[in-house]
């Protein structure tokens, strides 16, 4: 590709030129994509060089192809702001050409934005048009062109999304229907996305056999293929599990293995939610303390980036670890670190609240109850537990909610 590039150079047509390099910057992208990965700075100059070149060549295909390039790039980047205006664009060019390629992706790459963004009302609205306006028979074939399907992405996003705000039924239904989808298309990159998805969503539900099964099937799959990126987060998953299975040692190895292959591929999307699995393993391993630290850490990056879908439950967590550590601190330091966990649970609290994630909010106040400081605190904590059990279907299957009104029946 490169050398084709260079041979343009001694073309004198100029419209020509600009026509091929178009066709060569749009076709190295996708090469560049499948050799390197998504977060290639080499696949943001290719895909932003075509870009630049749509701007005399129209708004046909070649734009669309461009777009999606650079919309994948700076969201697996996290830049979020740039992938916002990305999926605009999409959305804009879509409704004035009436392209229904680029209202499905300009739909779905706009939902995941906002679903990273915490922003989760916009997220689940425009997911769902996305996925509404799909057609595997019309759309399918971008997952062969492009490398990745709308479908399969919208549906998995609409999982997490789903159980955010207290609906694991339907999360599952969401998983259940990505996985299907990307079997129909028969596209590996596809199958071991929805799989990878699966694991993450089992994992949210505490579900460590289900979760395992997912992150084994999305591992093979992504070993055999080459895929490094959707390699890492399974790989997270599977530590997750193995830990929850009663090896945190062997655990947090996998966990630190994913991490460090999906860095390396230049993601960056999703490292808050990684940090605090690792978090999580490393408390179940004994380190308490670096357990703290890396869940602080996972908050500050997620602030700093405005990645904030997780926002609620690592206040939650930073809460949890920090009363873990409460009876391994001097005396003198108790009172404070309990003054600190119940901050970090109320914080938790009102930023589910704020953001309207019921699931988030019924683990933080769960975890509230658990960091009361006084009689006061427990009966303000198990009112509003009351009051959060009222907003579930009583027949779901949900671990907090079944551990909710154990402890408000307890309370009499």
């Amino acid at each position: 590709m490169r050398n084709a590039l260079r041979a343009l150079e001694h073309t004198a047509d100029a419209a020509a030129v600009e026509g091929l390099e178009l066709q060569i910057q749009l076709v190295f992208g996708l090469a560049l994509t499948a050799s390197e990965g998504f977060a290639s700075p080499s696949v943001e100059a290719a895909y932003a060089r075509a870009r630049e070149l749509c701007a005399t060549a129209g708004e046909g295909a070649e734009l669309f192809y461009a777009l999606c390039g650079l919309g994948s790039f700076y969201t697996v980047r996290a830049d979020l702001a740039a992938a916002r205006e990305i999926a605009a664009r999409m959305l804009a060019v879509g409704e004035s050409a009436d392209s229904s390629d680029l209202l499905v992706w300009g739909h779905v790459a706009l939902g995941i934005t906002e679903l990273y963004s915490g922003v989760f009302d916009s997220a689940i609205a425009h997911l769902k048009k996305g996925i509404a306006a799909y057609d595997a028979e019309r759309h399918g074939h971008h997952a062969f062109v492009f490398g990745q399907d709308a479908g399969v992405i919208g549906l998995s996003h609409l999982a997490w999304a789903a159980w955010l705000r207290g609906a694991p039924e339907e999360a599952l239904e969401h998983k259940g229907q990505a996985v299907e989808l990307a079997g129909r298309l028969s596209h590996p990159f596809s199958h071991a996305y929805a799989l990878t998805f699966a694991a993450w969503l089992d994992q949210f539900l505490g579900n460590a056999g289900e979760c395992a099964r997912s992150a084994d099937l999305a591992i093979a799959r992504c070993r055999s293929q080459g895929f490094p990126l959707l390699l890492g987060m399974a790989l997270v998953t599977k530590g997750w599990s193995v830990s929850a299975d009663s090896d945190p040692a062997a655990g947090l190895v996998l966990v630190e293995e994913g991490m460090g292959i999906y860095q390396r591929t230049g993601a960056e999307l999703g490292m808050p939610a990684m940090l605090g699995v690792r978090a999580v393993v490393a408390a179940q391993a004994g380190n308490v303390g670096e357990a703290l630290e890396i869940a602080e850490s996972a908050l500050g990056l997620a602030t700093e980036r405005g990645e904030l879908m997780f926002e609620a439950e690592l206040h939650r967590l930073i809460a949890e670890l920090s009363l873990a550590r409460v009876e391994m601190l001097p005396l003198a330091a108790q009172a404070s670190a309990r003054e600190h966990a119940s901050e970090s649970a109320r914080l938790a609290v009102e930023t589910a609240r704020s953001q309207g994630t019921r699931m988030l909010r019924l683990r933080a106040a769960l975890t509230g109850l658990h960091a009361a400081v006084t009689p006061r605190d427990k009966r303000d904590n198990l009112a509003q537990l009351a009051e959060l059990c009222t907003e579930f279907d009583s027949r779901s299957p949900l671990l907090e909610l079944e551990r909710a009104r154990e402890l408000i029946a307890q309370a009499g």
